[in-house]
C-alpha cells in the first residue's frame, strides 16, 4: 500500500520535473526570497543602520528569509497544486490511470507527497541561496564592522518546520477545492482568491465589528500567519491580537485534518468524467 503512494509520487515528480511550470514557480520564490537580503544590505551599506544587520547575517538572514516569504510561497504552491490535481481532469486521462490498478485514495496520496516533499525542496533551495547571500554579504560589509553570528541556526530550523506546517493546511485546501471543481483553473481562482479575500474581509470587518476579531482568531490564513510570526495578521489592525501560537496550531491541525479528509472523502465517491478542459 505504502508502495504504491510512493510509485504515484515518483510517477508525479516525473511528469513535474519536465513541465515548466514549477521550475518558474521555483525562480520567482528564489528571487522574491532574496529581496530581503540584498534590501537590506543595500540599506545598511548606504545608512550604517545596524538595525537591518541580521537581516544579512546567518542564522537570523534564514529565518527572516523564510518569514516573509511565507505568504508568497503560499501563492506559488497554490498555483502548482491546483495545476497537479487537476491535470488529469483537465486532460480526460483520469479514468485511464485509474483503470490501470491505481487505488483512488493512493493516487490522491501520491499527489499530496509529491508536493509536500516539493515544499520541502524548495524551501531546502531557498535557505541554500539564503545561506549563499548572506555569506557574500558580511564579505562585503567586513571592511566596515566586525559581522558575528546572528540569531540561532535552532530558530532557523524551528521556522522551516513551521513554515512547512502551515504551507500543508493551505495545500490542503487548495487539493480540495481542485478535487470539487474539477478544474485547475477553478482551484487556482478560488485558492488564490480565498487568500486575499480573507485578508480584505478580516481588515473591514475587526475595524467595523468589535465580536468580528472573535471569528477571525478561527480563519485560516490569519492562523497561518499567527502561526510562523512572521507577518502582521490583519486582526491586529487598530490594537487587535494574533491567535497565539498554541491556538494557531490546533486551528491548523483541524484544518489541515478536515480538509485533506474532505478531499479524499470526495475522491473516492465522486464519478471519473471526461475532459474539463481546464
Amino acid at each position: 500500500m505504502i508502495s504504491e503512494i510512493v510509485n504515484v509520487a515518483r510517477w508525479e515528480w516525473f511528469k513535474l520535473r519536465f513541465r515548466w511550470m514549477p521550475w518558474i514557480l521555483l525562480a520567482l520564490f528564489l528571487l522574491f526570497s532574496q529581496i530581503g537580503v540584498w534590501g537590506s544590505f543595500l540599506f545598511f551599506r548606504d545608512f550604517q543602520l545596524e538595525d537591518v544587520r541580521a537581516n544579512f547575517t546567518l542564522p537570523s538572514s534564514i529565518s527572516g528569509t523564510l518569514r516573509n516569504s511565507q505568504p508568497f510561497a503560499l501563492i506559488l504552491l497554490a498555483i502548482l497544486a491546483a495545476s497537479t490535481f487537476g491535470m488529469e481532469y483537465g486532460m480526460g486521462t483520469l479514468r485511464m490511470v485509474l483503470t490501470r490498478g491505481t487505488g483512488r485514495w493512493q493516487y490522491l496520496a501520491g499527489k499530496f507527497l509529491v508536493l509536500a516533499t516539493a515544499t520541502v525542496g524548495s524551501l531546502g533551495i531557498v535557505i541554500a541561496a539564503t545561506a549563499i547571500s548572506s555569506l557574500i554579504a558580511s564579505a562585503l560589509t567586513s571592511g566596515w564592522a566586525q559581522i558575528g553570528q546572528s540569531g540561532s541556526w535552532m530558530e532557523a530550523a524551528v521556522i522551516l518546520g513551521k513554515i512547512w506546517f502551515s504551507l500543508a493546511s493551505y495545500l490542503a485546501l487548495t487539493g480540495l477545492v481542485t478535487v470539487l471543481t474539477r478544474s485547475s483553473a477553478t482551484g487556482t481562482a478560488i485558492s488564490l482568491g480565498y487568500f486575499f479575500a480573507e485578508l480584505i474581509i478580516v481588515a473591514i470587518f475587526t475595524n467595523l465589528f468589535d465580536w468580528f476579531a472573535a471569528v477571525a482568531e478561527y480563519l485560516l490564513v490569519q492562523n497561518i500567519l499567527a502561526w510562523t510570526e512572521g507577518s502582521q495578521s490583519a486582526i491586529g489592525i487598530d490594537g487587535g491580537t494574533a491567535p497565539g501560537q498554541v491556538h494557531a496550531f490546533v486551528v491548523l491541525l483541524a484544518y489541515l485534518v478536515v480538509l485533506g479528509v474532505g478531499a479524499f472523502w470526495l475522491f473516492q465517491r465522486r464519478d471519473v468524467t471526461g475532459a474539463s478542459g481546464g
